[in-house]
């Protein structure tokens, strides 16, 4: 029997959006639900508030782990809310399991719980038939909703690991655009770039699958620029962009480099939806000419057209907003002293 309609209304609600949110998180691979994407932006811009008045990166060490608690808690949280709401529709929902009596509010709290988390209890049990297949329900959930978190998590982990990974496969060919210019460039060709391009863009097409399925993994900040992969990635992608159109290499390298190109910029266009900071503008910086024609590289005019051009800087401002997001500005790309 069914005293209150609307807190049970209420709390059927409360159950459908967390187990549509949490469902659609963990196994559609297509994003993050409304709810979780919420909270990760929320946490994300304490972490980066704090940042940005203490200087101090050292607090992303726990962007990460906030990350996945709060998930956690607030999926379980909101689960047991619905539950509690629906047991509380109810004078006679959950009785003592020896006298037969109501219980009160505290122990209908108790009974969710113990409920949710598939331990059950001895000491209450449902009021009648109906609320026994409630009970069973919000067991076989509360077991489903733990299991799959787990697998989830480590899912995650491995998304934050060849992120981090793919980061510094990018940053050992060099920390600035102008060092992964000046590491791979010989006798007029970029030969040494040309052949880890194959690679990268392996590893980039499946960081975008991995951002794509797992978008709470860019929330993971990092506290160095070398296990930054925003920075690595706006590092090459600068670098790829400067080999394109300002500086005159053997015939078949820029062909040779264009895969790769073309995969950053998918994954950048896919970025572009996924941040809530959005600039147009990505700054200047000054780059150092001197060092590369030290080592016989030569900067010309760039010469492409109005449509090359505003996807130029449509890419830069993209991944100014990327960059953003995480702790970071298109200023650091130039200064390796910017940890």
């Amino acid at each position: 029997m069914i005293d209150s309609y609307f807190l049970f209304i209420i709390g059927f609600i409360v159950v459908f959006l967390i187990i549509s949110d949490f469902f659609y998180t963990t196994l559609s691979f297509n994003g993050a639900g409304y709810i979780n994407r919420k909270l990760a932006t929320a946490i994300s811009s304490v972490f980066l508030f704090i940042r940005k008045h203490t200087k101090n990166r050292k607090i992303f060490k726990f962007s990460g782990l906030s990350q996945i608690l709060l998930s956690i808690i607030s999926w379980i949280g909101l689960l047991l809310l619905g539950f509690f709401l629906i047991l509380l529709s109810s004078h006679s929902s959950v009785l003592y399991s020896t006298s037969r009596l109501p219980a009160g509010v505290i122990n209908k709290l108790y009974f969710g719980s113990s409920v949710i988390a598939s331990l059950g209890t001895g000491e209450f049990i449902p009021g009648d038939e109906l609320w026994q297949l409630i009970t069973l329900f919000f067991l076989l959930t509360g077991f489903i909703f733990i299991t799959t978190a787990v697998s989830y998590l480590l899912n995650l982990n491995s998304a934050v690991i060849h992120k981090r990974s793919l980061a510094l496969s990018i940053s050992n060919i060099g920390e600035t655009p102008e060092e992964i210019i000046d590491n791979t460039y010989s006798e007029g060709s970029f030969q040494a770039l040309v052949r880890d391009a194959s690679g990268l863009m392996s590893n980039m097409n499946k960081q975008k699958q991995n951002h794509y399925a797992y978008p709470i993994s860019h929330f993971f900040f990092s506290t160095t620029r070398e296990e930054s992969f925003p920075v690595n990635l706006a590092n090459l992608s600068e670098a790829l962009t400067l080999i394109k159109y300002n500086i005159d290499t053997k015939q078949g390298v820029k062909k040779n480099l264009r895969p790769l190109n073309e995969s950053i910029d998918t994954f950048i266009e896919m970025a572009a939806q996924s941040f809530t900071v959005k600039t147009k503008e990505y700054g200047t910086v000054s780059l150092n000419e001197e060092r590369l024609k030290k080592h016989g590289i030569h900067l010309i005019e760039a010469s492409f057209d109005d449509k090359e051009k505003k996807a130029v800087e449509r890419t830069r401002a993209t991944l100014s907003n990327l960059l953003i997001s995480s702790g970071w500005s298109w200023q650091d790309l130039y200064n390796k002293d910017s940890n």
